[in-house]
């Protein structure tokens, strides 16, 4: 799906399937491996959001995606979803005091990664 080091402009969403996630420096290629191998990383599977990040700022992903099963993603583009919100001042303040908590629990974290960033809940 990608490999770290790669320009980020999209959110995804594990629609079906399986992926693994790793940010180890090696690159799993599997016409390079065996490919009955499992590929190393955290397991990743329906339901779970990845490169958040690239929906706030400018991002390159910090490890490597790749299907461990036949999966569906969807990819939501961080330019038309700027674009769009800015038709709805509503949800785009709302959008705005998300990105600031969104990057706050991001710093917090200290560690940069494609997973999902847990925000605490606002006051």
């Amino acid at each position: 799906v990608f490999d770290k080091g790669d320009a980020c402009s999209s959110m995804y969403f594990v629609r079906s399937g399986k992926l693994k996630y790793s940010q180890d420096n090696g690159i799993w290629n599997p016409d390079a491996n065996d490919p009955d191998s499992d590929p190393p990383g955290d397991l990743v599977s329906k339901g779970a959001v990845i490169s958040e990040a690239a929906l706030w700022l400018e991002w390159v992903n910090c490890g490597q995606l790749v299907a461990a099963s036949g999966c569906s993603l969807l990819a939501l583009d961080a330019h038309r979803f700027s674009e769009v919100l800015l038709g709805y001042s509503k949800a785009q303040a709302k959008a705005v005091l998300y990105a600031r908590r969104f990057l706050e629990a991001f710093k917090e974290r200290g560690l940069l990664t494609d997973l999902p960033t847990v925000l605490k809940p606002s006051a």
